[in-house]
């Protein structure tokens, strides 16, 4: 009678089994969270230094018309929405600004504080500090300052 042979076949080899599954969705799930978490920090900065830019970019259209003109230089501390300084220094009305500049300038805010820098032993205002600072939110990050000196305009 002849002998027969048995094949005995591993089962375990077969598929992966229920903890080995579980392993692969939670590492992969992890690796998924972390990446979304990069990628809304990503987004924030990404906004702050569009914002930043465009801060920028506004501050240095009033103190360019400031120095320009020699308009404003008068000591002042005061704090405005951003469209309204860059009407008052642009000599431009809210109306020309476009929707999209509009709706964007609405978040902004400029604080201008202007005062007279004297030289010892001369009794006249040699330079003005302007101290511009132009924030889109109440958190500090989320500001530029920008720190500008002109010749004092000549008392006649």
């Amino acid at each position: 009678m002849p002998i027969r042979q048995r094949h005995h076949t591993n089962h375990r080899s077969r598929g992966f089994t229920l903890i080995e599954v579980i392993l692969a969705v939670v590492v992969l799930a992890s690796g998924l969270t972390i990446i979304l978490g990069l990628q809304s920090s990503i987004v924030s900065q990404t906004i702050r230094d569009r914002n930043r830019e465009y801060a920028l970019l506004a501050g240095r259209q009033i103190l360019a018309q400031l120095e320009a003109e020699q308009v404003g230089m008068e000591a002042r501390d005061e704090t405005k929405p951003l469209a309204a300084m860059l009407s008052e220094f642009k000599g431009t009305e809210k109306d020309d600004f476009s929707p999209e500049e509009q709706s964007r300038l609405k978040e902004f805010f400029a604080h201008m504080v202007t005062t007279g820098i004297k030289v010892p032993g001369i009794d006249i205002d040699v330079l003005t500090k302007i101290s511009l600072t132009i924030s889109w939110s109440s958190a500090p990050i989320d500001s530029v300052e920008i720190i500008y000196f002109v010749p004092a305009k000549p008392e006649l």
